[in-house]
């Protein structure tokens, strides 16, 4: 005979939301030491609240749904950790300085197929939170307001548009033959 599942109640959506924000701060905290950089942090965060989303009603208690959420954040970490192996980064911040001209022009056109792919590929409402957020410095709380999303709807629109541009561009650009 089959386990059977309680049905869905209302508490169910409300009760994996509360109790992700309850845990956030420290899951977040524990991405961002794994990762060593914050935003990858909130997108390993706000990606395992999406995966779990679809699952909320087979976690029949908060202590279930905080232990896969940590589990989820890790597991996401270790796999951003392992792609940042695979397909080695710089720093275009730090190492801008130290460029000579010719790698200033390969900064440059990275930056500019970059800014192409968010223009083709992001919806209107992800470029103008990727821009106002990331490039213009506004706060989650000062967007959350202005855009009349809650903060949680806000933080998983920008790691979604984030994660499509990252896999976008390592698509086109690590695939030359």
């Amino acid at each position: 005979m089959q386990p059977q599942h309680p049905p869905p109640t209302n508490n169910t959506n409300s009760r994996l939301t509360a109790t992700f924000l309850r845990v956030s701060g420290r899951l977040r905290h524990m991405a961002a030491q794994l990762l060593g950089n914050d935003s990858e942090a909130d997108d390993a965060l706000y990606e395992a609240f999406a995966r779990l989303w679809p699952r909320r009603e087979l976690l029949t208690t908060a202590a279930q749904e905080e232990a896969m959420l940590a589990t989820t954040v890790r597991h996401l970490s270790i796999d951003i950790l392992r792609q940042r192996q695979a397909h080695p980064e710089c720093d275009i911040e730090q190492t801008s300085l130290s460029l000579h001209e010719e790698e200033t022009d390969e900064v440059e056109e990275r930056y500019h197929k970059v800014a192409a792919l968010i223009a083709q590929h992001l919806t209107p409402q992800q470029q103008l939170i990727l821009r106002r957020h990331d490039i213009e410095g506004e706060s989650y709380e000062q967007l959350s307001a202005d855009l009349n999303i809650t903060e949680t709807a806000l933080r998983q629109i920008l790691s979604r548009a984030r994660q499509k541009i990252r896999q976008l561009y390592l698509l086109q650009h690590t695939h030359t033959p």
